[in-house]
C-alpha cells in the first residue's frame, strides 16, 4: 500500500460515515426548501432531468469508471495510474461521439428540447468524471479525498441553486436548480479528468483498452438497470398520472434515500478491505466481517424506519406527506440493494460482467412490466412495490448465479446467515406502512441502536 493511503479500516469508515452524516445534513435541510420553493410540478421536472443525467453519466461514458477496480485485480501498483488516464481518455472520446450524435437528432426532432439536453449532457460529463475519481480514491483507500470532493460539491451546488433559483419566476425556477448542479459539476469535472490524465500520462493505450472496454460494456447494461430499477417508477408516474405525483413520490425516496446512502458510505469502506482478504485468502475473516456488516446495516434499516413518522413531518410540507407510508416500502426495498451488493462484488472481483449484466437487465424488464401493472390500480403504493419486488428478483438471481455460476472458488457468504435478517427487516417494514404506536416504535430503536452500539464498541470495528 502506497504512502498517503488509508490504511486503518476504522479511519476509512469514519472518513465515509462524517461525509454521509453531513452531506445527509445537507440533505435535510435543503430539500425542504428545494421542494417547496420548486413546488411539486418543477420538483418533479427536476427530478426527471437527474434522471437522464445518471444514464449519460452510464451509456456514453460506457460504464468505464466500473473498470476501476478490475484494473487493481489485473495489474500492479506502478501501473495503476497509467491504466487508469487510459481507460478515462477512452470513455471520454466515447462521450464525444455520443453527444454529438445525440445533439444532433435531438435538433432536428425536437429543437425546443436542445438546451434541456445540453444541460444533461454537460451535468453528465461532470458528474462520471467525480464518479470515476470516487471509484480511484475508494480502491485506493483514500477516503478523506473522497470526503472532501463529495462534500465541497454539495455545498456549492446547494449554494450557487438557492442563489440561481431567485432569478427566475415561479414558472420556470426548476432552471436555476439545474444550472446549480451542472456548473460545479461540469467544472470540478474538467479538473479532475485534467488531474487524472496528467498523474497517469497515458492518453491511448491498446492493452488496457483492450482489457477494459470488453468488461466496462456488460456493467452498462447493469447501470441502466439500476436506474430503471430506481428511476423508471418516477418518470412512468409523471407519465401515466402526473408530475406533481412524480414529485411527491420523488420526495418520499429522496426522504428515504438517506438508507441508500448510508449502505453507499458502508460499502466503500467494506469493498476494498474485503477484496483484499479475498486476495488474500483470508475467507474465515470475511465470513466474521459478512456477519457483523448484516447486523449493522440491518439494525440501521429499522432503527430509520422506526423514527420516520416524526422525522418526515419536519423535513416535508404538508402538501407531500400524504404518501409517508410508502417510505418503509422504499427502505426495505434498499435493503434487498444492500444484500444482492455481496454477490455483485464477488461477480466484479471474478471478472464475470457479462453474468452481471444479464440478471440486472432480466429485473429491469421486469420492473418494467410490474411498475404499467401496479401503477394503472395503485398508484404511487405501485411503483414502490413494482420496483421492491424487482429488488427481491435481482438479489436472487445474483445468489444463485455468484454460488453456482461462478467456478473455482468458495462463495462465502451463505444465505442461512442472511435470512434471519431479512425476515426482521420485513416484518418490521410491514409493521411500519401499516402504523406502530410512537412509544412502540421509539423503544425498538432505541433497543436496537443501544444494542449495536455495544457491539461496535466491543469488537472496536465497524465489521
Amino acid at each position: 500500500m502506497s504512502k498517503g493511503k488509508l490504511k486503518n479500516q476504522n479511519v476509512i469508515a469514519l472518513f465515509n460515515i462524517l461525509s454521509t452524516i453531513i452531506l445527509q445534513g445537507l440533505a435535510f435541510f435543503s430539500s425542504p426548501y428545494f421542494s417547496r420553493i420548486l413546488g411539486t410540478a418543477n420538483y418533479g421536472i427536476v427530478s426527471v432531468f437527474n434522471t437522464w443525467v445518471t444514464v449519460i453519466t452510464i451509456v456514453f461514458f460506457v460504464r468505464m469508471n466500473g473498470a476501476i477496480v478490475m484494473g487493481i485485480t489485473e495489474y500492479e501498483e506502478e501501473e495503476q495510474a497509467g491504466y487508469q488516464s487510459s481507460i478515462l481518455s477512452l470513455s471520454i472520446l466515447i462521450f464525444i461521439g455520443f453527444s454529438i450524435l445525440t445533439l444532433v437528432i435531438v435538433a432536428i426532432v425536437n429543437s425546443s428540447q436542445l438546451l434541456f439536453v445540453v444541460m444533461i449532457i454537460i451535468q453528465g460529463f461532470g458528474m462520471f468524471c467525480v464518479m470515476f475519481a470516487n471509484s480511484k480514491f475508494t480502491y485506493e483507500f483514500r477516503a478523506d479525498l473522497n470526503f472532501y470532493m463529495s462534500v465541497g460539491i454539495s455545498v456549492i451546488t446547494i449554494v450557487l441553486s438557492i442563489i440561481m433559483i431567485n432569478g427566475y419566476d415561479a414558472k420556470n425556477n426548476y432552471w436555476g436548480r439545474i444550472y446549480g448542479m451542472t456548473i460545479p459539476y461540469f467544472v470540478i469535472g474538467v479538473f479532475i479528468a485534467i488531474y487524472i490524465l496528467l498523474e497517469g500520462k497515458e492518453v491511448v493505450n491498446y492493452t488496457y483498452w483492450k482489457f477494459a472496454l470488453p468488461l466496462a460494456v456488460p456493467m452498462v447494461f447493469h447501470g441502466i438497470s439500476g436506474i430503471i430499477l430506481s428511476q423508471s417508477d418516477r418518470v412512468m408516474l409523471q407519465a401515466m398520472q402526473s408530475s406533481s405525483v412524480a414529485g411527491i413520490y420523488s420526495l418520499a425516496y429522496t426522504f428515504s434515500n438517506v438508507i441508500n446512502v448510508c449502505w453507499s458510505a458502508l460499502n466503500n469502506t467494506w469493498v476494498p478491505v474485503y477484496y483484499d482478504n479475498t486476495k488474500a485468502g483470508n475467507i474465515s475473516r470475511i465470513k466474521k466481517q459478512t456477519k457483523n456488516y448484516l447486523e449493522l446495516f440491518s439494525v440501521l434499516c429499522v432503527g430509520f424506519m422506526m423514527f420516520t413518522p416524526e422525522v418526515y413531518k419536519i423535513f416535508a410540507s404538508e402538501e407531500y406527506r400524504s404518501h409517508s407510508s410508502i417510505i418503509p416500502i422504499f427502505v426495505v426495498g434498499f435493503y434487498f440493494i444492500f444484500l444482492y451488493s455481496f454477490p455483485i462484488n464477488y461477480e466484479i472481483y471474478h471478472k464475470k460482467t457479462k453474468v452481471i449484466a444479464v440478471g440486472s437487465t432480466a429485473s429491469a424488464i421486469i420492473n418494467i412490466i410490474l411498475n404499467y401493472v401496479l401503477i394503472e390500480g395503485w398508484g404511487a403504493y405501485g411503483a414502490a412495490t413494482a420496483t421492491l419486488i424487482s429488488y427481491i428478483i435481482q438479489f436472487l438471481f445474483h445468489y444463485f448465479a455468484a454460488k453456482y455460476v461462478v467456478k473455482g472458488t468458495e462463495y462465502p457468504f451463505s444465505i442461512k446467515a442472511i435470512i434471519p435478517y431479512i425476515i426482521i427487516v420485513s416484518v418490521i417494514g410491514i409493521l411500519s406502512v401499516v402504523g406502530i404506536e410512537w412509544y412502540v416504535r421509539w423503544i425498538i430503536a432505541l433497543f436496537a441502536g443501544g444494542f449495536e452500539g455495544y457491539r461496535v464498541i466491543k469488537r472496536r470495528a465497524i465489521f
